[in-house]
């Protein structure tokens, strides 16, 4: 058993499964830290602690639902398959294999922008984070694809939208041989 913490998640991986779920604790943990400015009057403080905490829990469940509904639309190759996934846990299987060099993720990423026409710049590029991805048989897996759910409104367009709409054209870009050419 392995617990991994992300940025908005926990996983928890026991035997070949990954258990996902959203970070509660630090919703619960700015709660309590909070609660000292409010006993000073200071509401502003208190409330931006509140914030904070309440944008991991929800991050996290977004994440969830969006890598569980983007799955369960494409079934696409690359991407670990969801075996059960709401907002409050993603049950997935767990994609081993190595993680990818910097330089084939950047071949990969060149590729899916001219792929998408460009709609790839509109995403956060942290997607493309090479611990997100795993190389398993020849080709890459993404393993971490879910949306946090402020994309919109930092003028992004989600990650999962792009896979939906594109990827039946991107699966055919993610063997790991043409990653080297």
């Amino acid at each position: 058993m392995k617990i991994i913490k992300g940025s908005y998640r926990y996983c928890l991986i026991v035997r070949g499964i990954v258990f996902k779920i959203p970070r509660f604790g630090s919703l619960l943990y700015e709660f309590y830290r909070s609660l000292k400015y409010f006993a000073g009057f200071k509401f502003r403080l208190a409330l931006i602690l509140l914030r904070e905490g309440y944008e991991d829990l929800w991050g996290g469940y977004n994440e969830n639902r969006t890598e569980a509904y983007c799955w369960k639309k494409t079934k696409a190759n690359f991407l670990a398959p969801v075996y059960f996934g709401c907002g409050l846990i993603n049950i997935q299987k767990h994609e081993r294999g190595d993680v990818p060099s910097n330089i084939e993720i950047r071949k990969v990423r060149k590729r899916w922008v001219e792929i998408t026409e460009g709609e790839l710049y509109k995403i956060n590029m942290h997607c493309f984070s090479k611990n997100n991805f795993r190389i398993r048989d020849g080709s890459l897996r993404l393993i971490d694809y879910g949306d946090k759910g402020f994309e919109k409104e930092q003028k992004q367009i989600p990650f999962t939208e792009i896979i939906i709409k594109w990827h039946k054209e991107l699966q055919n870009q993610c063997e790991v041989k043409r990653l080297t050419n």
